[in-house]
């Protein structure tokens, strides 16, 4: 059944919203088929607001080019009118644990393809769990954490993977993590401080039991190293095991590959030595504090207080988006040969992922591009999946690299 809108973007008066709208002309702009598409959210003043903005950047678009659509995640019927007008969804409305289950629900029952870019391990757990079925009866694929949570360390592995010789396999990756940014909006702070909630890790334990893991005899190879913090070498940088939703979802990727042997995943974060102590002060706060309702709130409260300034409500500067950005690195272990499994592996990998500031630059360009693969019809998974399984065998790397996410293969070759 043919749609009014090809993609519509839920939540674009907010400040990661405004910039995923922004991206998405650019590039309707540029796409040989013409892409119909539309802005919704709350408040009908704050999307003229968004429309506004986004034409004074790019004058090709006046008045009515970018229509508008009135929706609030907590009424029903107008949740139903948006869905069915579109063939897919991008919503940028979070935090995902107040507004994200509506809107899922009310995408599935209008066969839309739903993408959010959420890093909440609770809500992305749940909506495995609870919708998976319904997405898949009825023919739509959901898609959390296609922002930078999760996309380039989803992606860094398939790249790596992509490095072994064809009768060869992958049977570790180490992904590091990086960025050089200076500051975010307060909302993406305060899904960090939800997800501190006793609460949260209860729940996200009995979820994950329900979802598969690889058996350990599907390993390959020698038990991959994990430690909680440490200096690597390779990177002269130390890091901390990270515990959101890029490990989950790599983990549930490999979980359920179709290849095999199953591949062994770890996620750090590598920071520069200057911002360690600022970090374990920050999450000792956060530990303490996260246990009480009343602390989240009073975190929540004053963002930029908590964080030195690096949170706030009016969010990062243009200046600051300008001079952010953020490295993603894979390391990878395997053979040439998958039929002659040695002790040791004989292939290493090491791939790279270069982009602009991860918030509100890089997201924005993960987001629409995650979207444009679905939109061409590349995407050929349904249900409630991981990026990693959406996006496998997709151009979507290719496309990230024309838009200014770099894929480097650094090296790839026989171990000496």
């Amino acid at each position: 059944m043919a749609r009014e809108f090809d993609i519509v973007v839920f939540g674009a008066s907010g400040f990661t919203g405004q910039y995923v709208a922004l991206y998405l002309a650019k590039r309707a702009l540029e796409l040989k088929k013409p892409l119909k598409w539309a802005i919704a959210g709350r408040s009908r003043k704050k999307l003229e607001d968004t429309r506004e903005w986004v034409m004074r950047q790019e004058p090709s678009y006046k008045g009515d080019d970018i229509p508008i659509i009135v929706a609030d995640a907590f009424d029903a019927p107008s949740l139903e009118a948006m869905c069915s007008s579109t063939a897919i969804l991008l919503t940028c409305a979070g935090p995902f644990l107040y507004f994200g289950e509506p809107v899922v629900k009310a995408c599935i029952a209008a066969h839309t393809h739903y993408l959010d870019i959420t890093g909440e391990v609770q809500f992305v757990l749940e909506t495995m769990v609870k919708y998976n079925a319904a997405a898949q009866a009825n023919d739509c694929v959901v898609v959390s954490c296609v922002g930078y949570d999760s996309l380039p360390t989803e992606l860094s592995a398939l790249f790596a993977a992509a490095q072994f010789p064809s009768d060869g396999c992958m049977t570790s990756a180490e992904v590091f993590m990086g960025m050089d940014s200076k500051g975010g909006h307060a909302t993406t702070y305060e899904c960090v401080v939800l997800m501190a909630d006793p609460a949260h890790a209860v729940a996200t334990s009995r979820l994950r039991r329900q979802l598969p893991s690889p058996s350990p005899s599907a390993f390959a190879g020698p038990r991959l190293a994990k430690s909680w913090f440490g200096y690597d070498a390779r990177l002269g940088k130390p890091y901390f095991r990270f515990t959101g939703a890029d490990p989950l979802l790599l983990e549930l990727s490999q979980a359920t590959a179709t290849t095999t042997p199953a591949v062994q995943t770890v996620v750090y974060f590598a920071i520069d030595f200057v911002f360690v102590l600022p970090l374990v002060f920050f999450g000792l706060i956060l530990a303490t504090l996260g246990r009480f309702e009343w602390g989240r709130q009073l975190m929540i409260k004053y963002p930029a207080v908590f964080t030195a300034g690096s949170m706030t409500h009016q969010g990062p500067t243009p200046s600051q988006l300008k001079a952010a950005s953020f490295t993603t690195h894979c390391f990878a272990q395997g053979y040439q040969d998958k039929t002659k499994l040695q002790d040791s592996p004989d292939w290493h990998v090491h791939v790279r992922l270069d982009g602009p500031e991860p918030g509100y630059v890089a997201t924005p360009i993960l987001m629409v591009e995650s979207a444009l693969c679905v939109w061409r019809g590349e995407v050929k998974a349904r249900g409630v999946v991981s990026p990693g399984v959406a996006f496998r065998g997709t151009t979507i790397i290719d496309s990230l690299n024309t838009q200014g996410i770099a894929f480097t293969a650094v090296k790839s070759g026989a171990v000496a």
